[in-house]
């Protein structure tokens, strides 16, 4: 598989007769263009304001606009990662020159309804990516991608609803999920992922008829899916699971896993995300305890798992979340009211480590740089126990998703602060022990007020080694001791090395 910027077609006539063989499956990313913002989307915060970041608008303004306001943002969503500013010239142009090319995967761009794929002979599957309009499903419903077989499929048919491959369910208590047709969802046979959006609270107790708080989870929002999930069923092809938690706890994560498990248990493949347009998740300053990744329906039991671990094929899993990894007293607690408790903390991982349940997972990939989040060094030390089976490692934590300037104004910090000094080496041993490694990071490291900069050289010194060794050629990693003006550098391509009076 190979990924790839539209930015000089000339680039890839080389590139394909010089290793034809990397070209079998190609994501193409062409240049992203700025796109208009929402109308109501000044409502939301005053421009430069922290809590601008934030999809949640509040109960009021969300009374104002109505109930589709999440799916218009969803959809704004949708847009700003596909907009692009390619053209149908320079998508013919390329395809021309990609003969060995069997699978793409590219966003819409005017034009494309009449271009016929089939023309391109080694061409076996199309995958277009935008919000796609689709009048005939409500509008919590959404088809985000399609693909389809040149060879077979017309193209007057090529975005049909048939042809759908990532399928988004938006989930807000006032959508009415249960009175959903099936008849168009069950058309959907080509569905490959299946994207699970929380609208903010979703996840509430519910009121019953008589006013009273419904608590058997019949009424919860996320248990409204069970008729359109038994539909899925029948689509053998519902590989990947992705929950967008947004900037939002979800203490029903657990629950919600296993009902997707109940009707998907193929899914293999798991994302897990909280953010917003800007990758950064704000209005949160604490994820769900990292307990609720393995059960919220009591004490975990690692024989009997149930949460995210319990997919018995899954061998793929990406983090994009801030997580809570313990609390303190966390166990007495909860074998005291035998449930988890809720009270975000970042303090150690013993309780989640005892009941963590075996797994076959082969690739974690963290994309959140939150230092109290899953690249916490306290987690990171730990993989090796968490993941057994773990064979590939991708660390490429982002900050901003989009790198749009302008579009939002941005409160960021201008570096990760991830690791320590003391446990330098134990986190670059660990990482540089996995077979396959790929990373990109910038980070500064914490240590003790008392550590002396000869100490601190010593650190790096062996933490060096260990990069040279065990770490790829196209590894890129700076990590700075800001106190003493050192830096652990490795850039792509070139060899490690530590650079004293370090500027950036």
């Amino acid at each position: 598989m190979a990924s790839a910027n539209l930015q000089d077609a000339r680039n890839w006539r080389n590139w394909i007769q010089e290793d034809p063989g990397t070209a079998g499956h190609l994501i193409v990313k062409p240049p992203l263009k700025p796109v208009k913002p929402l109308p109501w989307s000044h409502m939301m915060a005053k421009r430069g304001d922290i809590f601008s970041q934030s999809p949640w608008i509040g109960d009021n303004l969300a009374r104002q606009i109505g109930p589709q306001w999440l799916c218009q943002h969803v959809d704004h969503l949708t847009k700003m990662a596909n907009s692009t500013q390619a053209t149908i010239s320079d998508y013919k142009l390329m395809l021309e020159d990609m003969i060995y090319v069997k699978s793409v995967e590219l966003p819409f761009v005017k034009g494309m309804k009449d271009l016929d794929f089939s023309t391109y002979e080694n061409l076996q599957k199309v995958t277009v990516s935008a919000p796609f309009p689709t009048s005939s499903l409500p509008a919590w419903l959404k088809i985000a991608k399609v693909t389809f077989d040149p060879r077979e499929t017309k193209p007057s048919n090529y975005f049909g609803t048939s042809n759908a491959s990532h399928l988004i369910v938006v989930i807000y208590q006032y959508f009415g999920m249960k009175e959903l047709d099936m008849k168009e969802v069950a058309k959907m046979k080509k569905i490959e992922t299946l994207e699970i959006i929380f609208g903010g609270w979703g996840d509430r107790v519910p009121l019953n008829d008589n006013g009273s708080e419904d608590h058997d989870g019949e009424g919860l929002s996320w248990h409204q899916l069970q008729p359109l999930l038994k539909t899925l069923r029948s689509c053998s092809n519902v590989q990947h699971l992705i929950l967008g938690l947004r900037s939002y706890c979800c203490f029903h994560m657990g629950s919600l896993v296993e009902l997707v498990r109940k009707y998907l248990p193929q899914i293999s493949t798991l994302t897990i995300n909280d953010t917003d347009e800007t990758g950064y998740s704000l209005h949160s300053k604490d994820g769900p305890e990292m307990s609720t990744l393995i059960s919220n329906q009591g004490p975990p039991n690692p024989s009997k798992p149930v949460g995210i671990f319990a997919f018995e094929n899954l061998q793929k899993i990406t983090f994009d979340m801030k997580v809570s990894i313990s609390s303190k007293g966390f166990h007495a607690r909860m074998l005291a009211k035998n449930a988890i408790d809720k009270s975000p903390s970042i303090e150690n991982m013993k309780v989640f480590l005892e009941h963590m349940p075996k797994n076959k997972i082969k690739e974690v990939c963290f994309e959140n740089g939150h230092g109290d989040g899953l690249l916490n060094e306290n987690f990171v030390m730990k993989l090796r126990q968490i993941f057994p089976c773990m064979e590939k490692l991708v660390i490429k934590p982002k900050i901003d998703s989009w790198d749009r300037k302008g579009d939002r104004c941005v409160i960021l910090p201008k570096y990760l602060d991830l690791w320590s000094m003391e446990n330098l080496v134990a986190i670059l041993e660990t990482i540089g022990s996995v077979k396959q490694l790929q990373i990109s990071m910038t980070s500064e490291l914490s240590a003790e007020a008392k550590m002396t900069r000869e100490k601190k050289m010593k650190i790096f010194k062996v933490g060096l080694e260990i990069v040279k060794d065990q770490f790829p050629m196209d590894a890129e990693l700076i990590l700075i001791d800001r106190k003493s003006k050192c830096a652990l550098k490795k850039e792509k391509l070139r060899e490690a090395v530590i650079e004293e009076n370090f500027r950036n």
